[in-house]
């Protein structure tokens, strides 16, 4: 039976399993909450001269001291998008919808999970540092970052070489493990109608009546 969700001025008709909308915006707030995590993920680098002969190359790869509010910011859109989706599944296909809904919540959830963290991790950062006196003049006219000194010449270069196949592979097990883990959340799949609430203190039995003439001979003869 649908029920009639009243906000303000505007009446929405839900026709799903009202813990549906929990189960997804739980499911949603969690993976998109690590999904954060990931996205506050970075790498940095810097140079400098200390003033005398040698020079400094600083290269920094972790978190990012902002990491909370990154969890924060994704568990609370993971939240939205899942509690939002499930509501529309389930007032466009009643219970079957809400539960569709959570496990579609789940892959799409897990898949941005597993992006985020493949992005941030399964990707190659080379660096490239090539000291060299002063006065050497080098052959390539790459453009790199330098820094001298009186002594020596510093030749720094970094370049990020992302693998898309191991990205793609990392990204399609998060969405088959978050589908799998919204299924389970879901629990008993809805038959679409509701079920006859049975007599308090008992079963309902249905007897089967055979017809006299359909009966076999021997049972007629005794």
């Amino acid at each position: 039976m649908a029920k009639v969700l009243r906000i303000w001025r505007l009446h929405f008709s839900y026709g799903g399993r009202p813990r549906d909308v929990l189960r997804g915006a739980l499911i949603g707030s969690m993976l998109l909450g690590v999904a954060g995590a990931a996205v506050a993920w970075r790498w940095s680098w810097g140079k400098q001269s200390t003033g005398g002969p040698a020079v400094q190359f600083l290269a920094y790869d972790g978190p990012s001291p902002l990491w909370p509010l990154g969890v924060l910011l994704g568990a609370a859109a993971g939240a939205t998008l899942g509690a939002g989706v499930t509501f529309v599944g389930g007032a466009a296909w009643e219970q079957k919808g809400s539960a569709a809904a959570v496990v579609a919540v789940g892959l799409l959830a897990g898949a941005l999970c597993a992006y985020a963290w493949a992005d941030a991790t399964a990707s190659e950062r080379v660096f490239l540092l090539q000291a060299e006196p002063p006065s050497f003049r080098p052959l390539s006219s790459v453009p790199h970052d330098v820094i001298e000194s009186p002594q020596v010449r510093l030749v720094c270069d970094v370049r990020r070489r992302p693998r898309i196949v191991l990205q793609a592979f990392l990204t399609l097990c998060g969405a088959t493990i978050g589908a799998l883990a919204a299924r389970g959340v879901v629990g008993p799949w809805p038959s679409g109608a509701a079920l006859d609430r049975p007599a308090e203190g008992g079963f309902q039995v249905v007897t089967a009546h055979r017809d006299s003439s359909t009966a076999s001979p021997a049972a007629t003869s005794s």
